[in-house]
């Protein structure tokens, strides 16, 4: 008899599939936690181990995001007018841009290194290299450097990649239904840091005896802390052994990630690509022109240091404030659409 229920239930799924796969769609149903947003499904949520632990983890990517952008936001409320007043106005906008310059160089070979060697390697470097950079650019205040400030904002663009790369580290912890809260979580901290940096700018400029040392001195603080904040993240450990050179087919690491075989050439080459690479090129040099030349104009028409920052903060309210509606917008009208409205 043992041998024939095998048989049995097998007769009974073909003539009666229906039924059992409609009773199997209920428990399926019922399994599901209840919606993310209402009481019961956050008690819910609360009470798992992992999902404690998936919060943790984002809320201080969210707050070292915060950290990241605070100090970019102020170099670019203080390097400008800084290099005004050590040198030549045309040469005001050459830090910033050396700035961006590194922090482009670097965003390229970041993602190879986080492959290679983990998330904490590189990413403490970047805090490393930003109290560099503030450090050096303590000293060209001080002794009025011009040279001297381009250097410290070099290694300051070190930082800026890593900060950008802090909300896909967000999908890392993350489970897939979580996923777009989990990047919505982080860039919050930008629209916290849209705030903070500028305000910090305003009331340490002149905090020492030198102009714009009090900020700088800000900066390498804020660089310290989140270095602090960097060993309390649960990073996922990648060995060098989960480690594969990219191929034609998709293969399974060792911890379990799927990575796809394309090279970065034929991702390079297309269309989807290239019309986003278009369009972040497009906002971020956009981006770049504005905040450089709106402290020289305005400084230029008779403003004060605190004006001038608080138009550069509503500006930086308007990057990331329509983040949180970003995602529906592209879901409900398409990504090109909406890019296309941005530019």
């Amino acid at each position: 008899m043992a041998d024939l229920n095998p048989a049995l239930e097998e007769h009974r799924t073909t003539t009666n599939g229906e039924s059992l796969d409609i009773a199997k769609q209920k428990n399926q149903s019922e399994d599901q936690p209840p919606p993310f947003w209402s009481i019961s499904g956050l008690r819910t949520r609360w009470a798992d181990a992992q999902f404690r632990k998936m919060l943790w983890n984002i809320f201080l990517l969210s707050w070292s995001w915060s950290l990241g952008e605070g100090v970019f936001f102020i170099q670019i409320s203080t390097t400008t007018l800084a290099a005004t007043n050590f040198a030549n106005w045309y040469l005001a906008t050459i830090p910033i841009g050396f700035m961006l310059l590194v922090g482009t160089i670097w965003s390229v070979f970041l993602p190879r290194v986080v492959a290679r060697i983990g998330y904490r390697p590189p990413l403490y470097l970047g805090a490393l290299m930003g109290m560099t950079g503030a450090g050096i650019c303590i000293v060209a205040t001080w002794y009025r450097l011009y040279w001297l400030l381009v250097i410290g904002a070099g290694f300051l663009g070190g930082q800026v990649p890593c900060t950008l790369y802090y909300r896909l580290v967000a999908l890392q912890f993350s489970t897939p239904q979580f996923a777009s809260k989990a990047i919505a979580m982080v860039v919050a901290g930008g629209c916290l840091s849209a705030v903070i940096g500028p305000e910090i700018a305003k009331h340490t400029v002149n905090a020492l005896s030198k102009p714009f040392s009090g900020a700088y001195l800000t900066t390498l603080c804020e660089c310290t802390l989140l270095l602090f904040t960097m060993t309390m993240i649960q990073f996922t450990e990648i060995k060098n052994a989960d480690y594969r050179p990219v191929s034609t087919s998709s293969t399974r690491t060792a911890s379990g990630i799927n990575k796809n075989g394309r090279s970065i050439y034929v991702i390079a080459t297309q269309r989807t690509f290239l019309v986003a690479a278009l369009g972040g090129f497009v906002s971020w040099s956009a981006m770049a022109i504005q905040m450089s030349a709106t402290p020289l104009a305005m400084t230029a028409a008779g403003y004060d240091f605190v004006q001038v920052t608080t138009a550069v903060e509503y500006h930086l309210l308007g990057m990331f404030v329509p983040s949180f509606i970003s995602g529906n917008l592209c879901s409900w009208f398409g990504s090109r659409l909406i890019m296309l409205t941005g530019v």
